[in-house]
């Protein structure tokens, strides 16, 4: 449509709407750009504008764009949510809770108004006043990963850990893709002693990321734990495959005695020793096996 009419405006502001949804947001920008520029009145493609800016980290360009929109129309809740959005992103938080805290008046169940709010409160002295607002935002806006992240982190931080692993959990469903998440999760998860999950976990995170080492050796300990050495011995055998040193190569022997395989062990220990004749628990290991 935008090449058979390139000033349709509509058709501008639609493909840029498309275009930040499939995370082209620079070429989104160009559209939107395009759209309010053939219709500098319309409020619909201003805002998305300046959305566009926000989600881009171009808080200064969106401002006069959303201040436009407010002199027009105070009580605009989505102009007031984006401004209190601008104002959290250069970090003027008395500024972001006062136009959230409008925009909230205007739309109580918004939920990602009431996770920029409690962003801002977490940049106050003290933190505590955060936390409310988060876990409802996670429950108004369950599938933003975003939301649930920071809901989690916020529990943690108050020593809610039980609580912050149910929000972790539910952004490791919603991004299975991105290992990090299942890696903070599956520590939490072996915090508390939750080891058969915490393995899961960390499995989840290598499968995305196979050459993370700290998941693969938080996932070996798991699994030590557990008291299953012989999965244990793959992943200490790749973390060394993968950062040979004596440290690795003694984690190695460890598990191989622990599966009864005595002489890999000391197979694994004299290795370590070439590398680094100094490392002395590769040297005092007795490599016994029950």
């Amino acid at each position: 449509a935008v090449r058979l009419q390139p000033n349709y405006a509509d058709a501008r502001n639609d493909y840029g709407a498309a275009l930040g949804q499939a995370g082209r947001d620079l070429d989104a920008l160009a559209e939107h750009s395009v759209a309010v520029q053939l219709k500098p009145n319309d409020a619909t493609m201003r805002l998305n504008l300046a959305q566009v800016l926000l989600r881009l980290n171009r808080p200064a360009e969106a401002r006069p764009h959303l201040e436009q929109l407010l002199a027009q129309e105070s009580r605009f809740a989505a102009a007031l949510a984006a401004l209190g959005q601008a104002a959290l992103l250069e970090a003027h938080f008395p500024e972001a809770i006062r136009h959230l805290n409008a925009a909230r008046e205007l739309q109580p169940r918004d939920g990602l108004t009431l996770f920029h709010l409690g962003l801002a409160w977490q940049g106050q002295p003290g933190d505590d006043a955060a936390l409310p607002y988060l876990r409802e935002a996670a429950t108004l806006a369950p599938d933003r990963v975003e939301v649930r992240l920071a809901c989690a982190n916020a529990l943690q931080r108050a020593g809610q850990r039980e609580s912050a692993v149910e929000h972790y959990a539910a952004a490791a469903r919603l991004r299975p893709d991105t290992p990090e998440i299942s890696y903070n999760l599956g520590t939490l998860l072996l915090e508390l002693g939750r080891t058969e999950e915490a393995s899961v976990a960390f499995m989840a995170a290598i499968s995305a990321r196979p050459d993370w080492i700290p998941a693969r050796h938080n996932l070996a300990l798991a699994l030590m734990r557990l008291d299953r050495p012989a999965e244990a011995v793959a992943h200490h055998a790749e973390i060394a495959r993968l950062e040979p040193s004596a440290p690795t190569l003694h984690n190695l022997a460890l598990a191989l005695a622990a599966a009864g395989r005595t002489a890999e062990a000391i197979a694994a220990d004299d290795r370590a020793l070439r590398l680094d004749p100094g490392f002395t628990p590769a040297r005092s290991e007795e490599h016994t096996s029950e």
